[in-house]
């Protein structure tokens, strides 16, 4: 019984996670800038970020160096503070009318080291809805490529699956909604795409009695994120452990040091599947096929811990 018990703990320190403070992506908040925007399209005025190549998208630079149709807080789609400092962009994910459909906008940079093989990473960027277009959408996502990701010559939906995908609706105009997930890179990844890949009839959209009527949506972006999940350290200093694992309905979390856990959410993949109510002893997932999941726990100091859960 105690070596049954000590191949488990071996296996859960080889497969926990905790996230590190060094951010891949430059100037992720948009605060570096060549020239104050002074128009709309101006998102090569933002130092490190652009459209992709061959992508005639035309994605908007706000900043409160200006007033006017790209200043902050009011500008010429609606009123908002960044979620940090003085800057955000802003794509259109949605756009629909009689002579012109699945218009979409997507922004660009390489970050400052290429991705590591097999290495987890933490992905996060902050989006809210702005008011006057009048269509909120689901399918904000991000995607990871060796090369820069290319357009198609116009302003259609780029062809390429995001490894990162909200699938929700996201609604909220007056705050900022994290779209979050965890990366497992394949290596030599550099540039991360930011924006909606899917075309019109694939993306579900809600009307939210904007000004401009129910044609078009369009989101601000800031605080975009990409850091590593590194192992040993952080399991050892968390003192958590996720029994019984591989799991066949119903596992448990012993938490020795009774750090408060604040989230719990199981991933295939990048896509959430399931969370958990963290008032629970026991958590179930007697309903999920059987694989392997990416268990995340965020404790009450804001740190993150990620498991490997193998359900039988």
């Amino acid at each position: 019984m105690k070596t049954n018990h000590a191949i488990r703990t071996i296996i859960l320190i080889l497969t926990c996670y905790f996230t590190t403070a060094q951010n891949l992506v430059p100037n992720p908040s948009f605060e570096t800038y060549t020239l104050c925007p002074n128009a709309q399209t101006q998102i090569s005025r933002v130092s490190q970020w652009n459209r992709p190549p061959n992508s005639t998208g035309t994605p908007d630079y706000f900043n409160n160096c200006t007033i006017g149709t790209v200043g902050i807080p009011n500008n010429v789609y609606g009123t908002q503070q960044p979620f940090e400092g003085n800057a955000y962009v802003g794509i259109g994910t949605y756009y629909q009318t009689l002579s012109s459909t699945n218009n979409r906008e997507y922004i660009q940079t390489q970050l400052t080291s290429p991705l590591v093989a097999g290495q987890a990473y933490q992905v996060s960027f902050y989006v809210s809805l702005s008011e006057n277009p009048g269509l909120a959408t689901n399918n904000m996502g991000a995607i990871f490529t060796v090369n820069q990701l290319t357009g198609n010559g116009n302003n259609q939906p780029i062809n390429a699956t995001p490894q990162i995908l909200d699938q929700n609706i996201i609604t909220d105009t007056t705050g900022w909604t994290q779209v979050s997930g965890i990366y497992f890179a394949n290596g030599n990844e550099q540039y991360l795409t930011i924006g909606n890949f899917f075309d019109n009839a694939q993306t579900q959209t809600q009307v939210t009695g904007g000004s401009w009527g129910s044609y078009s949506s369009l989101y601000y972006i800031d605080n975009v994120s990409v850091t590593a999940l590194l192992g040993l350290d952080g399991f050892e200093y968390s003192k958590l452990f996720v029994f019984p694992n591989p799991v066949i309905d119903t596992f448990s979390i012993a938490n020795i040091n009774n750090e408060k856990i604040v989230s719990l959410e199981l991933f295939s993949l990048f896509k959430l599947v399931k969370k958990f109510n963290v008032e629970e002893n026991i958590f179930d997932v007697k309903e999920l096929p059987s694989g392997i999941y990416n268990l995340s726990i965020t404790l009450e100091s804001d740190r993150k811990l990620f498991f490997k859960l193998l359900k039988k």
